[in-house]
């Protein structure tokens, strides 16, 4: 069995008889005391047998190395930049809690 941790990457799975595209990113969450540093959870790879497996927290695509070997499905590691989401502050009064 072999396991990694993805951090700094993305992974594209495309379906090639349908067309699906699924996106898997490490979840990023910006720590809303400190702007701008994030706690990331990252892609977990498993490969057992024929299967493998990328999960993140709680969801989980799996499929068989064979698919990826015929082309009925194509993967791609793709770089991971985490997102910054500024929310607009709405407290009054300020409480200094560095959301802005």
């Amino acid at each position: 069995m072999d396991n990694r941790k993805l951090i700094d990457k993305s992974i594209r799975i495309t379906e090639s008889e349908s067309g699906n595209i699924t996106e898997i990113m490490p979840r990023a969450v910006e720590n809303c005391m400190k702007p701008g540093t994030f706690i990331i959870t990252p892609i977990e790879v498993s490969e057992e047998g024929d299967m493998i497996e990328y999960r993140v927290g709680d969801a989980a695509h799996s499929f068989s190395k064979e698919a990826i070997k015929t082309g009925d499905i194509i993967v791609e590691e793709l770089p991971f930049v985490p997102q910054t989401v500024q929310s607009k502050p709405s407290c009054n009064p300020c409480r200094n809690c560095g959301r802005c």
